[in-house]
């Protein structure tokens, strides 16, 4: 019976959608439970059952992965089969695939939750608001700064934020045509959101890459190497800007902005909330006695409930915990709508990652190349340069940067420091994330502030890109020999 017949005769049509999107929400929180739940079992089941749950959850609304998500799915698929084909159904390979993708795709969903009370912030309201403010000379090193603080505590939701702040500010004139000065302050502005939240992955405890190249090598931590990372970020904006300065032209005095008078002391007040974060994993890592990735994981959406538990507070909540609950529930199921692509992506890559290696027997290849007497140095040179390269066209560098640190960390001769391993795989990382037109980041970018990708990419960031893989590749020469 069609659907016009059936309202004819009565029969009422239920909107199960509300029905799919909570039992969705169910299925990623039994995925959590159970991700958490491996980490402190010696027994593998809760890792093949989470598995389960995460792809149960994208199958229930298939419309909303994108076709770039497919094929990240597909050759996830087919790699998975061919290695079944190579090398049979053995768990010492399978299982660890699946643990490092159900792991990443876990820890991208616990970020999110710190997007649910920095939503709700005054603070972090009123620091966007501040930003975008500033006159031309302090603005770029503030929309940096800024895009670094918001992207720890939103990630890629910190290029919404500020991308759609900076169109905002620049308004076309009576005939609907943006002025000279106002396309240079745009541009401006879009390419110090890029610039200074591309060196985030470098030294950020929510960037997944990091985090996942770090625990690749054994005898690295986050917090040993945080001041050689925040050095390559500092290099980074700085760089940066210098091509700021070298392309400022000037506004007209009635053009300038009203500086914000409020901007240091509300970065001041923001600042806590990150180092409280960071703080709290490390007492979780020292009580629970577990790995400061997992420390880290944990502590995100419990410091998340209790900053949006004082926020209800402040408001006056007759019931705080109450109130904390329907909140926690209602955004919890609504973001779970929202990050499909996203977790479909991270768990794709994830699996791919350990699985890549012995099926191309990438460890044969980089011991070969060793053997014929290619220098460590210029190995660990052609493979950051091959993640900034394969970037640009398409390939994610999320996918080679992990498979080349799973490599790069057991093989024999190698011989490079762990820490310039990882901070050249880093670099190279934040390197491609300013020029591939390919990246969920710039797209996003390019849409906020109504640009032509391939024109911020390669129209505008270009110079830069290329001038930082030259100095990158001259500091790979110099301490990895």
């Amino acid at each position: 019976m069609r659907a016009g017949q059936m309202r004819r005769v009565g029969v009422q049509v239920r909107n199960i959608r509300p029905e799919l999107d909570i039992f969705g929400a169910a299925l990623l929180a039994g995925f959590c439970f159970l991700t958490v739940l491996h980490e402190f079992l010696t027994a593998n089941w809760p890792v093949f059952f989470a598995f389960v749950f995460l792809i149960l959850y994208l199958a229930l609304d298939l419309r909303s992965i994108k076709a770039s998500v497919w094929m990240m799915m597909f050759a996830m698929l087919a790699t998975v089969i061919a290695s079944l084909v190579v090398f049979g159904p053995r768990l010492d390979i399978f299982l660890p695939a699946f643990e490092r993708g159900a792991f990443i795709a876990f820890f991208v969903i616990s970020l999110t939750t710190l997007r649910i009370p920095c939503q709700r912030s005054a603070i972090i309201l009123n620091l966007g608001n501040s930003i975008v403010q500033q006159p031309e000379g302090r603005r770029y090193l503030s929309m940096a700064f800024g895009a670094q603080l918001f992207g720890v505590l939103l990630n890629i939701g910190a290029i919404g934020l500020l991308g759609t702040a900076a169109r905002r500010s620049v308004n076309p004139g009576p005939d609907g045509v943006e002025s000279d000065v106002d396309q240079a302050r745009l541009k401006q502005m879009t390419l110090s959101i890029l610039r200074g939240f591309a060196p985030l992955a470098i030294w950020s405890p929510t960037s997944v890459t990091l985090i996942v190249i770090i625990e690749t090598f054994p005898d690295l931590t986050w917090y040993t190497f945080l001041p050689y990372a925040l050095g390559a970020t500092a290099a980074f904006v700085g760089l940066g800007w210098i091509f700021d300065r070298a392309a400022r032209t000037g506004e007209a005095v009635a053009r300038k902005a009203v500086p914000s008078p409020g901007l240091g002391a509300v970065f001041l007040r923001a600042m806590p909330i990150i180092f409280g974060i960071a703080l709290f994993a490390w007492v979780l890592t020292k009580v629970l006695g577990v790995s400061n990735i997992l420390a880290l994981t944990i502590s995100v959406p419990l410091s998340s409930a209790i900053w949006l538990l004082m926020q209800i507070l402040s408001d006056g909540e007759p019931r705080p915990i109450a109130a904390l609950g329907g909140v926690v529930q209602r955004e919890f199921t609504r973001t779970s709508q929202q990050m499909r692509p996203e977790v479909g992506i991270f768990l794709a890559a994830g699996v791919m990652s350990v699985l890549i290696g012995p099926l191309f027997d990438i460890d044969g290849m980089i011991s070969q190349l060793l053997g014929m007497g290619v220098p460590s140095n210029v190995l660990l040179l052609g493979v950051s340069l091959l993640v900034f390269s394969l970037a640009a066209v398409g390939v994610s560098p999320f996918l080679t940067a992990m498979l080349m640190a799973s490599t790069l960390s057991h093989v024999e001769g190698f011989g490079v420091p762990t820490y310039v391993t990882a901070l050249a795989l880093m670099m190279a990382w934040a390197g491609s994330l300013s020029i591939s037109s390919f990246m969920a980041v710039t797209r996003l970018l390019a849409a906020c502030v109504d640009r032509p990708v391939n024109l911020i990419c390669l129209g505008w960031n270009l110079k830069f890109a290329l001038t930082w893989m030259g100095l990158v590749a001259v500091w790979i020469l110099i301490a990895a020999a």
